[in-house]
């Protein structure tokens, strides 16, 4: 099977991208980000997925294995397909998806288009267990420091889901772990 093609951007459309690789076109279905990230006649690189029904075969393309791994984890929950799970990444960026799931918050998860509260309940239900914050966030934010900071307030004792949380609040505006634990103290604390 195909793990990934690199090749030109041939074409952008609404939410498909035809690579061309030795003069033959590859058609993906691709998210918002993967979207954002190509221009016409720019070289990249996507991470395929390939989904065969009786009368059609569609391809899915993203920018990062990240990407990707959250796509296969997320089909894997019944009533969730491929064309839904690249809706769901393309409303939300996948650290930010692990944050939502980790922390619990269906609400926010449950505001992407073709996300309901039953879906956004079942997805986090599902994989909470699965991923770890860790897992998904790419290099260039600040996850050793929110790693940290989370596992700095679960030894404290506060559960998981408020951590999460918090540090993820406190993130946006400080980038030290020592700054996140305490903002995040000072957050937790007027609960």
């Amino acid at each position: 099977m195909l793990g990934y093609i690199i090749g030109e951007v041939a074409e952008i459309n609404q939410s498909t991208v035809i690579l061309d690789n030795n003069g033959i076109g590859y058609e993906l279905n691709v998210s918002v980000s993967a979207l954002s990230r190509c221009e016409i006649g720019k070289k990249i690189k996507l991470y395929t997925y390939i989904q065969i029904n009786e009368s059609e075969v569609f391809m899915y393309g993203f920018y990062s294995k990240e990407e990707k791994e959250m796509f296969l984890k997320l089909i894997t929950i019944s009533g969730i397909g491929p064309k839904l799970a690249i809706s769901i990444l393309s409303g939300i960026e996948v650290d930010k998806l692990v944050y939502v799931i980790a922390s619990e918050d269906a609400k926010q998860l449950s505001s992407i288009k073709g996300v309901g509260k039953k879906t956004a309940e079942r997805i986090i239900l599902e994989l909470k267990g699965k991923i770890e914050v860790g897992d998904f966030t790419s290099a260039d934010n600040n996850s050793t420091a929110i790693n940290d900071a989370i596992l700095a307030l679960t030894t404290l004792g506060f559960s998981r889901a408020d951590a999460v949380k918090t540090v993820t609040k406190a993130s946006e505006k400080y980038k030290s772990t020592e700054d996140i634990i305490q903002y995040s103290l000072k957050i937790i604390n007027r609960i």
